[in-house]
């Protein structure tokens, strides 16, 4: 698939020489269904590896530390009053 972009960037730069806008709109919808094709398959991939991993269910690794803390709200206009 990376071959696959490769010759549509080709084909887009050679139709950007031109003026038919029909033609460029053509070629950038080919570029773009190409990079999702490669989104997709990286995607794909790396859900795969994660599936396959120790404690494949995608969690992370190390449990997320969330601290309590203490604020409070400063109202900036109610000052300049």
């Amino acid at each position: 698939t990376a071959s696959a972009i490769e010759t549509r960037i080709a084909e887009l730069k050679a139709t950007l020489d031109g003026e038919d806008a029909d033609e460029i709109r053509a070629k950038s919808d080919a570029l773009t269904e190409a990079s999702h094709k490669l989104a997709q398959a990286v995607y794909e991939r790396v859900q795969a590896q994660q599936a396959t991993a120790p404690g494949g269910d995608g969690a992370a690794a190390e449990e997320e530390v969330v601290e309590e803390a203490e604020y409070e709200v400063v109202d900036d206009e109610a000052k300049r009053s």
